[in-house]
């Protein structure tokens, strides 16, 4: 997203510039050049930086924690998809659904993704966490770079273990 940004910048500055040399005049050929050239180089540059952001570790650190009491959980397969003139996709994703209650005292249903979410076993104090993470690294954390964990606490014994082999 902020990669965008800064070719939008240089395009702004450049124009201003232009305008304060030349005036409103309608622009020659130098001018236009010049302003694709400026938006060209500077986005080349904000790749580069933002690939050579993307190789380096990073580590993070709690920036905010959010709960939801739970009061149900339940896991579902969610089958999505697309087509257009005969041609399309299909795929199928493992969510959790969850209802969870509101400040006002009403309840709301959620889901989140299976791939980003842990689950752990509790004795008490059902609930869902929404841990935001920010990096330690200023290159990170300049490129607005963070990311977010969900954990669920849910009551011991609530996975049902099954093995089943179906060699059918």
């Amino acid at each position: 997203m902020i990669l965008f940004v800064f070719p939008i910048l240089a395009l702004i500055i450049y124009i201003i510039y232009e305008i304060s040399e030349y005036g409103f005049g309608l622009p020659d050929g130098d001018q236009v050049f010049g302003a694709i050239v400026s938006v060209i180089i500077t986005f080349i540059i904000s790749f580069l930086i933002f690939m050579i952001a993307s190789v380096i570790p990073g580590e993070g650190h709690v920036l905010d924690v959010k709960s939801k009491n739970l009061y149900a959980l339940q896991d579902n397969v969610d089958i999505n998809g697309s087509y257009f003139l005969g041609c399309g996709s299909t795929g199928r994703n493992l969510e959790y659904y969850y209802v969870y209650m509101t400040e006002d005292g009403g309840y709301k249903t959620d889901k989140i993704s299976a791939e980003n979410i842990t689950v752990y076993y509790t004795d008490e104090d059902y609930r869902i966490d929404t841990v935001y993470f920010e990096f330690d690294n200023i290159v990170h954390r300049f490129l607005g770079a963070g990311y977010t964990e969900y954990r669920a606490y849910i009551p011991r014994g609530s996975i049902l273990q099954n093995y089943l082999i179906d060699l059918q």
